[in-house]
């Protein structure tokens, strides 16, 4: 018999103009599904967003904050919730960073902060009234990819920007949801990819995926990054994939440990008011100089040189070995 599925899409409300937000929900396999993809956020909802992040003064969001988008899924019986959304991945993304700067012994500010916006995002399992996190444990197998290979109809599918930057035309950062129901199981890819053209790439990819009929959800999470230099010097011939030797056709030993090389400071804006504290350019040098995102002498003249990495996160992917990679389960009480 087949599994019942219910599915309603709606776009705002009664009145809903070409800005609404849209919602799509659908119900298969005693899991609620449910999406909304809204328009890049205005200046006032970025406003909220950086109050809800207690983000210092002059520290900005992504170019491209889609604050309001965000997948929900269900369970039905268990109460049971796996949350994706842009301001829990800024959320991410500000602690990150915080951590970074005290243990250099320094703070988050407007000359000194994460403009790369690298996160630790793996979404969150959470259960009750209280949304406390479900306990995650490691799991003995992996993703069943048997299953995920079938030829099934999609029923149900989603893909949401959570947010995005050009870097000041310095590479890009991509924060991204997919997600898709067939009648056997769901899939879902959160994935934050960064590229800095001349210093790095940096990818965090975390899958969950659920049997209808088993008890568990499982998610996969994998991190890979890379520097520039190892890229140019890994000998790779013409047309191989990125990080490829000529010689092994494996990614060098480098590749393999993953070098992090945190992001650069960005330039500030000439009209940009400095802090009292740094306000000479002499104090300004020297607090860009003890940053933990201060750029490298080498890396301000890899990008001097006009060189771009013009590659994706299915390269990186591809060519990188990841530097951690877990498989957790979480049981459905």
């Amino acid at each position: 018999m087949a599994t019942p599925v219910t599915k309603v899409t709606h776009v705002g409300g009664a009145r809903a103009g070409a800005g609404s937000p849209t919602v799509s929900e659908e119900t298969i396999g005693g899991w609620s599904f449910r999406s909304v993809s809204a328009p890049i956020a205005s200046s006032a909802r970025i406003e909220e967003v950086e109050a809800a992040l207690s983000l210092p003064h002059g520290v900005p969001v992504p170019e491209a904050c889609f604050a309001d988008n965000s997948l929900t899924i269900r369970h039905d019986a268990s109460g049971t919730e796996l949350r994706i959304n842009a301001v829990d991945a800024l959320r991410s993304w500000h602690s990150r960073q915080s951590r970074i700067a005290a243990d250099a012994g320094g703070v988050v500010c407007a000359t000194s902060f994460d403009w790369a916006y690298e996160n630790e995002y793996d979404g969150l399992l959470v259960r009750g009234p209280g949304a406390e996190a479900v306990p995650m444990e490691d799991s003995p197998r992996g993703l069943p990819m048997e299953l995920l290979r079938l030829r099934e109809d999609i029923v149900w599918s989603c893909h949401l920007s959570l947010y995005e930057d050009d870097l000041h035309d310095m590479g890009v950062v991509e924060c991204t949801v997919k997600a898709r129901v067939m009648a056997s199981c769901f899939f879902v890819l959160l994935e934050t990819f960064v590229r800095i053209d001349g210093e790095r790439t940096a990818l965090r990819q975390a899958r969950f995926c659920h049997e209808f009929g088993s008890t568990s959800v499982l998610r996969d999470v994998e991190v890979r990054s890379a520097s520039a230099q190892e890229v140019v010097g890994s000998g790779r011939p013409t047309g191989a994939p990125l990080g490829m030797t000529a010689a092994a056709g494996v990614p060098p030993a480098g590749l393999a440990a993953g070098v992090v090389s945190h992001a650069t400071a960005r330039p500030l804006p000439e009209e940009t008011a400095l802090p009292a504290a740094v306000a000479s350019e002499a104090e300004t040098t020297a607090a860009l100089s003890t940053s933990p995102f201060a750029p490298k002498p080498e890396q301000k003249r890899a990008r001097a040189t006009g060189f771009r990495l013009a590659y994706d996160a299915l390269r990186v992917r591809a060519a990188v070995e990841p530097k951690e990679h877990r498989v957790e389960r979480a049981a459905l009480a």
